[in-house]
């Protein structure tokens, strides 16, 4: 249960150390996903109760933020490592600045569920970080993004001369991983019942940790969510 949240995150870091790069945003990407879950859903701090919709609006915030760090790097070539680091401070200031400093607890009982809700004796919030597992094994072993991802790792240059496009796969790869922390963010509101700025203090250490220690290359090219989970 305490590494449903870790995986979910090392997931979306996979692919960004797959490229070559390194990905910061992650506890403003959770910070600000998690901020947008228990305010749009019940809570004691508004009257909105919109549900369901409100994790889907948590994870398509986060997502913007990856296509978002994935844009500036590319398009105004900022490194990765300065671009994502904007993009933290970012959506943490977002979130201190929307939940008032403050924490606000998540009073929907649906997506307090998969915490307290149990399949099989294990948490829902256990097979949503399997199923997000297995999304990021289709999508590295089974498309043609997945395949690009390890080839840009390997060699942006080569790559490029065999058709692939580094701008594109750049900038989804790093919405795919917004994505990912964004699920993360609703799991862990999810298990805390809350949502404060403070919410994703440490899980970058976690991510990049379990993604290099399983045998991913900082430099790019070799390895893979396999590696991630064990």
């Amino acid at each position: 249960n305490s590494a449903a949240v870790p995986l979910t995150l090392a997931m979306g870091m996979t692919f960004i150390i797959l490229l070559g790069s390194i990905d910061l945003s992650v506890e403003g990407a959770m910070s600000g996903a998690a901020m947008v879950l228990v305010l749009l859903a019940s809570n004691d701090s508004n009257a909105h109760n919109y549900g369901w919709l409100a994790m889907l609006a948590a994870i398509a915030a986060s997502t913007l933020m990856g296509l978002m760090s994935g844009a500036l790097q590319t398009v105004l070539r900022i490194p990765s490592f300065m671009a994502t680091l904007g993009v933290w401070f970012i959506g943490l200031g977002l979130s201190v600045y929307m939940l008032g400093g403050s924490a606000v607890r998540l009073m929907d009982e649906n997506i307090r569920g998969l915490a307290l809700t149990r399949f099989l004796a294990l948490p829902l919030a256990v097979w949503v970080a399997l199923a997000a597992f297995i999304v990021a094994i289709v999508i590295q072993y089974h498309t043609r993004f997945g395949r690009h991802v390890l080839a840009l790792g390997g060699g942006e240059d080569i790559a490029e001369f065999s058709g692939v496009s580094p701008r594109r796969v750049r900038i989804y790869a790093f919405g795919l991983a917004g994505f990912f922390f964004g699920l993360a963010g609703v799991l862990a509101a999810a298990q805390l019942g809350q949502s404060n700025a403070t919410i994703a203090d440490g899980r970058l250490f976690a991510a990049v940790t379990a993604v290099v220690v399983g045998g991913t290359a900082l430099t790019g090219g070799e390895g893979g969510v396999l590696n991630t989970l064990v």
